[in-house]
């Protein structure tokens, strides 16, 4: 839900996470990709960042597909698989990443050069 919402109709915002998320590569939001992409090939779309449990093989190749299909639309991709046997519950080494990772995109204003 969230990679439809922000590469569909919230593209200006800083980046968007998805857990255990998949999208049919016929999604109307890769559709809309496209199109804005041929009326604006510098049009901006927000970073990705996907992690995905290994428990479940057939979820976790349609999770990697969608993180190539945004791959392959030139939107920048982070997917990450945890190899743990983990399903669909949030572990603390996924939330260290994901912090890792929002503060790679919103920098802290605090540690900013003035």
């Amino acid at each position: 839900m969230s990679a439809r919402l922000s590469h569909r109709f919230l593209t200006d915002i800083a980046g968007v996470f998805a857990l255990s998320s998949t999208l049919c590569p016929k999604s109307i939001v890769f559709e809309k990709i496209r199109r804005d992409r041929v009326l604006d090939k510098n049009k901006r779309f927000p970073p990705l960042w996907m992690w995905h449990g290994d428990v479940e093989p057939n979820r976790l190749r349609w999770a990697a597909h969608s993180a190539e299909c945004f791959t392959d639309l030139e939107i920048e991709t982070d997917f990450m698989v945890n190899f743990a046997r983990q399903g669909h519950e949030i572990i603390p080494a996924e939330l260290f990443y994901l912090k890792k990772w929002i503060e790679k995109i919103i920098p802290n204003p605090e540690k900013s050069e003035t």
